[in-house]
């Protein structure tokens, strides 16, 4: 039997900067050398992965994008691409145009990601998105005119920005969808909020099941998490950790609560149980 770890990033692995240190780089590098499984799942895309992660030896696929994509992350080959639904595209696309919001879309044409968003609808929330992911490395976005003209067969995901009123109001239309996608909205920054439509196969839940059927039986899966996005992921886990800086709806899901992510909780419980039997008090 093995501890399986994977990690959600920002608020959980990496510290308040969202940065992953370099003394907490080799900490990591350490552990996994010594024989600890180890990967992240994350709403971030390679680029931004490998920003703080760099050269370490993960063997694991990486959950990558929220569940868009299962991703080996020494090459870098999508293993698994979960595309959008075709259903109501264009009905739900016109919404997007409409809306007071930002919208934002995700494509991936030959194994290449692009992100994007009509020049007449970004708001400053979607500035301060597109400057913080840039910062990352990730210079995949682009500006369109009209969202109608990308191709349908390449859509990954749906995303937008905007007040948490408007969002709120928005999700609730998407919702009417349920028999098709999956959608999430969580607080962002700056009292700007964000909203996420996708198919129901891209969760970090689908691929943590997707990663299961690759293990031992008798290997247990362990997760961290603080976001709404990540509460599926906890409850289709064997073990599932919250940081102390979770949402509360978060910290309710977990099986265990441990420390704050800026004072390395996640190093710190991989360290102290590694491959043992963890046991739920």
């Amino acid at each position: 039997m093995a501890n399986i770890y994977y990690s959600d990033m920002d608020g959980t692995l990496l510290n308040t900067e969202g940065r992953l240190e370099s003394p907490q780089r080799e900490r990591l590098r350490r552990l996994m050398k010594e024989g600890v499984h180890f990967s992240v799942a994350t709403g971030r895309t390679m680029h931004a992965i490998r920003s703080e992660l760099q050269d370490l030896p993960i063997v694991l696929p990486v959950i990558e994008n929220n569940g868009s994509y299962l991703t080996d992350y020494r090459t870098g080959e999508k293993l698994v691409v979960n595309y959008f639904p075709h259903d109501h595209l264009d009905e739900i696309i016109d919404a997007f145009i409409e809306a007071p919001i930002s919208p934002l879309f995700l494509l991936i044409e030959d194994g290449v990601e692009k992100m994007y968003t009509p020049s007449d609808q970004m708001n400053e929330g979607m500035r301060q998105f597109r400057e913080y992911r840039l910062s990352l490395g990730e210079e995949i976005f682009e500006v369109i005119e009209d969202l109608r003209e990308l191709p349908r067969d390449h859509i990954i995901n749906l995303q937008a920005i905007g007040r948490e009123e408007e969002i709120q109001t928005f999700r609730r239309y998407l919702e009417t969808f349920p028999e098709l996608y999956d959608v999430h909205s969580m607080s962002a920054y700056g009292g700007w909020w964000y909203v996420n439509i996708a198919s129901h196969d891209s969760s970090k839940a689908h691929g943590i099941e997707l990663v299961r059927e690759q293990l031992d039986p008798a290997d247990m899966i362990v997760v961290f998490g603080d976001n709404i996005n990540d509460i599926p992921m906890l409850k289709v886990a064997d073990i599932s950790i919250a940081m102390n800086n979770a949402l509360p709806v978060v910290k309710q899901t977990a099986d265990i609560v441990i420390g704050n992510h800026w004072d390395d909780a996640v190093l710190d419980f991989i360290e102290q149980h590694r491959n043992e039997k963890i046991v739920i008090k």
